[in-house]
Order: structure tokens, then sequence, then C-alpha cells
């Protein structure tokens, strides 16, 4: 929470520029030129979600900023065991803070929902995994409560004038049981 904001296209509206019922792309101009496309893929039983993003320096100095790109899930974790992230086939808790280096794919599911998310990250990434938490004051006194996971995804830091860097994270959710095909 220290951490000094180098860019200044992470606030404020984007540019719609071309859109479709699966598709948008935006863009906007700030120290760098940020263009993201995103696509719904897939069908009701495999539905995806693709972001293509390209950072491009259309200016005479290096920019230091850490392109970024963030992402929230909410697969039911705070402590349940069946939610979880596996990167490099190591399994672990949905509400616990991790950290990798060179990811290029990873998973977070629920076991008891019969979901499992599997993101791929091109080119690879550091990634950082923490819980989004709220602190309330209750009956028994400040408690913290789970709301989710965020999914960070960190490319290497700099852009020299005129450089352009371009990166995908592609979701794709497997559903193991179409609840909708049950009778009640």
């Amino acid at each position: 929470g220290r951490a000094v904001e180098l860019g200044d296209v992470r606030d404020g509206a984007y540019e719609v520029v071309a859109a479709s019922p699966t598709s948008v792309a935006l863009r906007r101009e700030g120290t760098a030129v940020v263009e993201k496309t995103l696509r719904l893929v897939g069908d009701r039983l495999d539905p995806g979600l693709e972001l293509e993003i390209t950072w491009t320096n259309g200016g005479p100095t290096a920019i230091a900023a850490r392109p970024a790109v963030a992402w929230s899930f909410m697969l039911l974790g705070g402590g349940n065991p069946a939610a979880f992230w596996e990167i490099a086939a190591e399994r672990l808790p949905h509400d616990d803070a991790h950290r990798a280096s060179d990811v290029a794919r990873l998973r977070s599911g629920n076991t008891d929902l019969g979901l499992v998310i599997e993101t791929e990250v091109e080119p690879p990434a550091a990634v950082w995994i923490a819980p989004s938490e709220t602190v309330s004051n209750s009956e028994s006194g400040i408690e913290r409560t789970y709301q989710g996971s965020q999914l960070l995804c960190l490319w290497p830091a700099g852009l020299a004038p005129g450089e352009r860097r371009r990166a995908t994270i592609r979701h794709q959710v497997r559903i193991a049981d179409d609840l909708a095909g049950r009778t009640p």
C-alpha cells in the first residue's frame, strides 16, 4: 500500500474504439498509450474471457513504470479448503497471499462447485495473489471478512521511447456439472 503509482493510465476513462456483442476495444493516452481488447469466448458450459493489452511509449524518454493487470476472483474461499489456486502443480489456499515468477499458466477453482478457471499469461509474468478483505466492527469486536482474491500479473519495468509491449491473458472456465440440466 505504500508504492507510488508511476504511470498515469490506471485511473480515468478509456475511449471505446470498437464494440460488438462479444468484444470491446479500448484506448487511453497518457505517459504511455494503452490499448485493451476484451473478448468473450466459448459458450455457456465453457465460457472464457480474453484480454489483449498493448502499452506503447510514444514519448521521447523512457518510462520506468511496470506494466501490470489485476483481476478479482470470488470462489467462496475464506477458509474453505475446496477453494484453491494452483501454480506449477502446487495447490494453494484461495485466501492466502502468494508470489511466483515466470508464470505462463495457473488455475483457480472450487471443487465443491465443480468449477475451475484455467488462466494463460503470454508472455509469462510475475504473479502476486492476495486476499481482498474488509474490516468491520461487530458485536464480537473488530473482524476481517474475506471478500475474494486478487490476481496481479506484472511484466518487467520500463519502456524505451517508441517501444511497444503486448500481453494476453486468457481465462477459460471449466464446469464439471451442468446444474441447469437438473430438475428441482
